[in-house]
């Protein structure tokens, strides 16, 4: 020891098995990097981090973490150690890939080998590990071998050791417990959960004027890190369930808050640590990434630029491992490549770097766009996020890939917001091409309204040159005449593709759906809305139209609540605000309904007064964004 530093001496020579190397890993594993003594006379410290530096971890586990699956396949090919921590790391490698025979095949190994009175950690981790698998292989291992193996697990059993245990090695019994009885998640869920908690709090606070300055966050990092490495070095097979989903859910939720709170007062979490985005790449749902977007109106992440090569650096490893992509594409599988995909997409369109350095890491991926498709593995949410993205700049020559990608090799969801933000940077022969090659037309004469992507085209052929749009004109009312489309027809009107003809509009209220019947309980999951209406009223408020009886008459077609909000809707001025429900205008349906709202005084005045008395964030929003 050197100014209470421990140090090894340069004659020292130290290998793998040196024991003052596994005392210091043993700290440093579980996140230990400080060990103080203190008594009446004296105090001292030993620093225990940062004493070996070690090169880039080469097991198949970790490989595996960075997404190389080639090296990981390399080295899972490789005889097997003789060393069981070794043994059950390989074993622990298979279970993230999805290879659950052959996972199952070492620790079952493990498990009949092992002395439970010399190495109980083992013999139990094995069987817990074996009883987990069990459920995996029932669910998604199909082979001629499958009844066999799981007739072997289904005799494994916690419950015929807990005496023998107590009897024969007293000193595991709360190790055996923890893991038994999953209290290595309760504690640290008990914990995440208060944090959570907490963090809400400052939220609030912050929202409303507060601060805060409580330690919470560095609770919630020890508490999960310390969760992490009980799990990652004793190959506790966890860390894809349910359970931990949730708790990464709420770590997440959490970071975010600490990282968005605006009061300067406030400790907050500034900078995402790597760990961080390692949780939410490999445990979070793309849906629940852009729902706390949304709630906590995410704009901008900041990273190191470390951390940011680290990104990148998974993105190269696994574009490098697509020989790999068919056997570890699956949707059973703990590792989801498609999900990992979408979040490094996510993460990368608001990180605070430069816009080209995140585009070049987006055009890597656009370039082996043919083999993410054949592998099901295309990040279509995370491109048209970052596609949409109104803070980031995109060019347009990526914007055109992305475009491409979305609308000719996808058709399950609609992109149409990136297909619009295309078109106003092109020129109409542009235009023109891409119409082309998503409808399979050679000419615009060949347009077929039938086809599923021709309400995508709308905003399209309306950028298109005045004879273009008079030709598609004659056409689009030649369609109508001999087959009205009620729904073709608001359409077409409301991007300006045909002209306004009082006749034509009379025929489109006949084709008004009667829903005043409508039964909820006999059809409880169908919406009751009168879809139709809402055309109506639309074009009604396009054309600035006088709301005649005719139009009025329709009232009696719709669902008995929703009654009062169209008699507001036609009557917005003078309606009676006793009954007004200022939730009424999120229900907008085009922006002719906005620009309908903006008008009014007296709509804007009462919707002040019902903030006042009930403040609703979404009314507020849209109050402040687009009616004043």
């Amino acid at each position: 020891m050197e100014n209470n530093k421990l140090r090894t001496l340069d004659s020292y020579e130290i290998d793998e098995n040196d024991n003052l190397k596994k005392v210091i890993e043993f700290f440093q594993i579980n996140n230990i990097y400080h060990i103080r003594w203190s008594g009446k006379t004296i105090k001292k410290q030993i620093c225990v981090h940062e004493l070996f530096h070690y090169a880039e971890c080469d097991c198949e586990r970790c490989n595996l973490e960075r997404l190389n699956l080639v090296r990981t396949k390399e080295l899972l090919n490789v005889e097997n150690s003789s060393r069981n921590y070794e043994y059950l790391r390989r074993g622990y490698t298979h279970y993230l890939l999805g290879n659950y025979k052959e996972s199952y095949e070492i620790f079952y190994k493990v498990y009949t080998e092992a002395n439970k009175n010399q190495n109980p950690i083992n013999f139990t981790i094995s069987k817990y590990n074996l009883i987990k698998l069990r459920g995996l292989i029932k669910s998604f291992y199909y082979e001629n071998d499958r009844d066999e193996i799981v007739k072997k697990l289904e005799k494994i059993k916690f419950e015929n050791d807990e005496r023998f245990v107590k009897e024969y090695a007293p000193y595991f019994v709360d190790i055996y417990k923890n893991i038994k009885d999953l209290k290595f998640y309760d504690n640290v869920f008990d914990k995440i959960d208060d944090s959570f908690l907490k963090i809400q709090k400052f939220h609030y606070r912050d929202r409303h004027g507060g601060s805060e300055s409580d330690a919470a966050y560095y609770k919630l990092q020890s508490s999960f890190l310390r969760f992490k490495s009980y799990l990652h070095h004793n190959f506790i097979i966890f860390n894809h369930y349910q359970e931990y989903e949730q708790l990464s859910q709420k770590i997440l939720e959490s970071l975010l808050v600490l990282h968005t709170l605006k009061n300067p007062e406030t400790n907050k979490y500034e900078q995402f640590d790597w760990y961080a985005l390692e949780l939410w790449i490999f445990n979070i749902q793309e849906e629940f990434t852009t729902y706390l977007f949304r709630k906590y109106e995410i704009k901008t992440i900041r990273i190191s630029m470390e951390t940011f090569n680290k990104l990148e650096a998974l993105v190269d490893n696994l574009l490098k491992s697509q020989i790999e992509f068919k056997k570890y594409s699956s949707v059973y599988s703990p590792l989801r490549l498609g999900r990992i995909i979408n979040n490094i997409i996510a993460i990368i369109t608001l990180v605070d770097k430069t816009p080209q350095q995140k585009e070049n890491i987006i055009l890597k991926i656009l370039s082996n766009s043919k083999i993410l498709l054949k592998y099901n593995l295309m990040p279509f949410d995370g491109l048209n996020f970052y596609a949409i993205k109104k803070e980031s700049f995109i060019k347009k020559a990526t914007l055109k890939k992305i475009a491409y990608i979305l609308f000719l090799n996808n058709s399950t969801y609609r992109y149409f917001e990136v297909l619009e933000k295309y078109f106003e940077l092109c020129t109409e022969k542009e235009i023109e091409k891409l119409i082309y090659r998503v409808l399979k037309i050679n000419t615009l004469d060949d347009i077929n309204v039938k086809s599923v992507d021709f309400e995508d085209l709308l905003y399209a052929f309306s950028l298109l040159n005045q004879n273009n749009k008079d030709s598609l004109k004659v056409k689009f009312n030649n369609i109508l005449e001999k087959d009205f489309d009620s729904s073709l027809y608001s359409n077409l009107l409301l991007y300006d593709l045909i002209d306004f003809e009082e006749s034509s509009f009379d025929k489109l209220l006949s084709y008004v759906v009667n829903r005043s019947d409508f039964d909820e309980k006999r059809f409880p999951f169908h919406s009751y809305q009168n879809l139709d209406f809402y055309n109506v009223m639309s074009v009604v408020f396009k054309y600035n139209l006088k709301i005649d009886e005719k139009i009025k008459a329709q009232i009696d077609k719709v669902f008995h609540k929703e009654r009062d909000y169209f008699e507001w809707l036609m009557d917005i001025d003078n309606y009676d605000y006793t009954k007004f429900n200022s939730y009424w205008i999120l229900k907008s349906r085009t922006k002719y309904f906005t620009e309908r709202f903006k008008k009014s005084t007296k709509l804007k005045t009462e919707i002040e007064k019902s903030l006042k008395v009930n403040y609703i964030e979404g009314v507020a929003k849209m109050y402040f964004r687009d009616l004043v």
